[in-house]
């Protein structure tokens, strides 16, 4: 089997990272007494302007002075994901499928490897740049995607390629019941018969 998996808040915890980030930036520059409130707040793709109250210069101000190359290395790793990965490796083809791009950086493509490799996460194939993840899919003949991006995932089912879709921040008010959710790895690897 083929299994496509995404990187980022699938197998990394980037996302919180990010906001950790985000939160230091917030109280040095704008409001040394802003506090984050989530609860209630509907939190889509990358929302952090919104969630921060940025204006566009903070915005843009944020991700201009911030080292993603350094902060890709401090990402911790998601409980479970390495093992499971690992022992689908030894009978299956990964794909790893990201949508990060040079953007963050010169050496993301190397950094990310120097993560995945620091985690012991193995992978047969690595793309990155990749906004269309279905297209890669289709190419590839993947038969089973894992992403926390729900556009992705529909776009898979829609395809008719197995999709799971890893519970994030990103996904928690999506109410489509159609596409399998997973908590965590040991989920994932539960149901496809490795752990």
């Amino acid at each position: 089997m083929k299994i496509g998996i995404d990187i980022d808040d699938t197998i990394a915890n980037t996302f919180e990272k990010i906001v950790e980030e985000a939160l230091d930036y917030t109280r040095k520059n704008i409001n040394p007494n802003f506090q984050l409130e989530e609860a209630g707040k509907t939190v889509t793709n990358l929302p952090y302007k919104e969630m921060f109250g940025w204006n566009d210069e903070q915005d843009e101000k944020f991700w201009k002075e911030h080292d993603f190359t350094k902060i890709i290395l401090e990402i911790t790793i998601k409980e479970n994901a390495a093992e499971v990965i690992d022992r689908l490796y030894q009978n299956h083809e990964i794909y790893l499928i990201t949508a990060r791009s040079q953007m963050l950086g010169e050496n993301t493509e190397a950094l990310t490897k120097q993560w995945l490799a620091k985690n012991q996460v193995k992978y047969h194939h690595f793309y990155m740049n990749a906004e269309e993840k279905i297209d890669l899919c289709l190419e590839n003949k993947i038969d089973l995607f894992i992403d926390d991006a729900y556009h992705h995932c529909k776009k898979m089912q829609e395809n008719k390629i197995q999709t799971f879709m890893m519970s994030s921040k990103m996904n928690q008010n999506i109410q489509d019941h159609s596409i399998p959710v997973f908590h965590n790895w040991k989920e994932i690897g539960e149901e496809l018969k490795v752990i």
